[in-house]
């Protein structure tokens, strides 16, 4: 059980860190540089980058919710398995 925790662990947190990051690259470098160029050109630009940002951003979201989501089940279902070491 250890092991698919570790193997889950490790395939949700660069998951869910990819997908920060690719939210905190659109916070911190595209917002700020539209207001620096024309709006038609930033519509144009804004309109070409999410036709081809969105399924990569869809499937890391996917896969965020996924593996964190599987990882929170077994670690439920490990916590859950252990002997109880409470005396009452």
């Amino acid at each position: 059980m250890r092991t698919r925790v570790r193997y889950l662990q490790g395939a949700a947190l660069p998951a869910t860190g990819l997908l920060a990051g690719a939210f905190g690259h659109g916070a911190a470098d595209v917002v700020p540089t539209f207001a620096a160029v024309p709006p038609d050109v930033r519509l144009t630009f804004h309109t070409t980058m999410t036709k081809v940002d969105e399924p990569v951003m869809r499937s890391a979201m996917a896969l965020a919710v996924l593996t964190t989501a599987a990882f929170v089940l077994v670690v439920v279902a490990a916590v859950a398995a252990r002997p109880s070491t409470s005396s009452r």
